[in-house]
């Protein structure tokens, strides 16, 4: 007998788990610049450069999940998804006004607990593929029933 998924996991269609794991993914490769330390990313124009992609990676993510599931930002404010897509938004269009101060405090602080509260939300056991799933009418994922 296989596990099921979070409760959490499985409330959520295919797309949405996928943009919630590109919002993952974005951030750890925001973790790995990070680590390069503040005096790296003050130095060098291409790391800054890299993390406003980043940042506008993550952002368009939660784009995704909007279009996919409307509502799903609004019904979990304590993800602040929607300073994610704002931030996608300014660096984006904004680019001549952004400051890499603000940036780096969201590399270094907000996004990191984003991405840490993203992880658990979509917690999986290691053997439970995501086929396992399969499309509710309603859109939502459930797991399949193996009985």
């Amino acid at each position: 007998m296989t596990e099921n998924p979070s409760p959490m996991a499985a409330r959520y269609s295919e797309t949405v788990r996928r943009s919630l794991s590109d919002l993952v993914e974005h951030g750890d490769a925001a973790a790995r610049l990070v680590s390069r330390g503040k005096e790296a990313y003050d130095a060098d124009e291409m790391l800054r450069f890299a993390a406003e992609d980043l940042l506008i990676r993550a952002g368009e993510a939660v784009h995704r999940i909007d279009l996919t599931r409307t509502g799903f930002v609004e019904s979990h404010p304590s993800l602040e998804l929607r300073r994610l897509k704002d931030t996608r938004n300014l660096v984006a269009h904004g680019y001549d006004i952004v400051d890499s101060e603000i940036l780096w405090r969201i590399l270094t602080d907000h996004l990191p607990r984003v991405v840490s509260a993203v992880r658990e939300m979509l917690k999986l056991p290691v053997h439970e593929p995501l086929e396992n799933f399969r499309q509710s009418a309603e859109g939502i994922s459930s797991p399949v029933d193996e009985n």
